[in-house]
């Protein structure tokens, strides 16, 4: 088995200073260079890739698989997401998004959505890899009509076996992995596709009983009464509506 890279995106565009850089780039061993770069960070544990007869490819073919592949939104950020960026940062992350959105989120080539303010390489795939660490966007991988009839299958059963206050990790045809939807996001679902047997309202009720759930307001103060729980549902219940037709896009249901 021979080492590829580090598993977590983001370690790869990890900047070091020129003295390091220079130090490193004395170090012709893969392996150890490896080692160095975790000294450097202090790091403790390392998440790596391995493979069996991996072909290199020189750096016009890599270019050109990194401009084919395609990318997808998976879920919009919070007002969290991007505390702490600069001000141009986060317009360009927003700019990125809008991009992906953007033609009912259907999933775009790098070499597409390379434009404006994307039109240096390094530049979009730093922030789509970003993107991808905060679980906003995935890269898709090739399908068929089966594996994705499969995919809703399973995902469809998973809806009605899990109990109401439970998280799981639901499959998507597109990624070619799963996507984890929190209890709420769940229950949505569940009464998104079997309207009639239950409305919105009861589904609240239904919730707010649950001794499973806990809901705080905007001041970060628990919510204890009926009124302040459904407040906070119908908050919670429009955000799941903006996703919808991103999980939808997916091919998950």
């Amino acid at each position: 088995m021979s080492y590829i890279c580090e598993c977590m995106l983001a370690y790869h565009f990890k900047h070091f200073s020129p003295k390091e850089e220079s130090f490193l780039a004395r170090i012709h061993n893969k392996n150890f260079k490896e080692q160095m770069k975790d000294f450097i960070q202090n790091k403790a544990f390392r998440y790596d890739l391995y493979g069996k007869q991996l072909f290199k490819l020189n750096k016009k073919q890599t270019q050109q698989q990194l401009f084919e592949m395609q990318f997808v939104l998976l879920d919009y950020p919070t007002s969290q997401t991007f505390e702490g960026c600069e001000e141009n940062l986060r317009w360009a992350y927003i700019e990125l998004i809008s991009k992906l959105e953007s033609e009912n989120f259907a999933p775009k080539r790098a070499k597409t959505l390379m434009s404006g303010a994307f039109a240096n390489s390094e530049v979009l795939f730093h922030l789509l890899t970003n993107l991808m660490a905060f679980n906003l966007v995935g890269i898709c991988v090739p399908n068929t009509t089966h594996k994705i009839d499969e995919v809703k299958f399973y995902n469809h059963s998973l809806l009605k076996e899990q109990k109401l206050s439970q998280e799981y990790i639901f499959a998507c045809a597109l990624t070619g992995g799963g996507i984890s939807l929190d209890s709420l996001e769940r229950a949505f679902l569940n009464h998104y596709f079997n309207e009639n047997q239950m409305n919105l309202e009861e589904l609240f009720e239904r919730i707010y009983q649950d001794e499973n759930f806990h809901f705080t307001d905007e001041n970060h103060q628990a919510c204890k009464d009926r009124e302040s729980v459904f407040t906070q549902l119908s908050l919670h219940y429009k955000k799941f509506l903006r996703r919808l037709p991103i999980l939808m896009k997916l091919e998950m249901f």
